[in-house]
């Protein structure tokens, strides 16, 4: 296969799914409805207050893959925009606040999840788009996740989604 057509079918693959990030971060912000229904101010879930859902999201935007994974964010800040406009998620606004780049680096992926989940304290991880996705810290710390399964290692825990295959 010539590398025309190469770059052809990883762009059709990431037009999915950013297509399909769209459906499937639904199911993300169905736990987050879940979490804070009822909810008189803010609740104790990380990243949700009154009027907000913080998220954030780590891919590949810089460097070698970064034709594979860069376009992920566009979709998502398109379907953030569109829930907000809708009234957000039990009237939260979903504040899309970190949009981080790993660089193609797996040392660099861990230390942004890290940051995501321990000093940000984001409610959800979504549009992990990366080929060097690690489940530990996200499975322990139970944070909802949501990627691109491009590892084959999103299976199992029940607060990670994944297009291409997870729970």
């Amino acid at each position: 296969m010539n590398g025309d057509c190469m770059r052809a079918r990883l762009g059709i693959k990431a037009a999915l799914a950013t297509a399909l990030g769209g459906t499937m971060l639904a199911g993300v912000f169905v736990v987050a409805s879940a979490t804070t229904a009822g909810a008189q101010s803010s609740s104790s879930a990380p990243g949700v207050t009154a009027n907000s859902i913080t998220v954030g999201t780590i891919s590949t935007q810089t460097g070698v893959l970064a034709s594979n994974f860069g376009s992920l964010i566009h979709g998502e800040k398109a379907y953030f925009d569109y829930i907000n406009a809708q009234g957000g998620v039990n009237g939260r606004k979903i504040d899309y606040k970190y949009q981080l780049d790993d660089g193609g680096n797996p040392t660099t992926f861990n230390q942004l999840a890290n940051t995501l989940i321990n000093q940000d304290h984001v409610f959800a991880v979504t549009g992990v788009g990366t080929a060097f996705f690690t489940p530990n810290l996200f499975v322990e710390s139970n944070i909802p996740t949501y990627g691109y399964n491009v590892t084959g290692n999103w299976a199992g825990a029940k607060n990670l989604f994944a297009a291409g295959g997870s729970v």
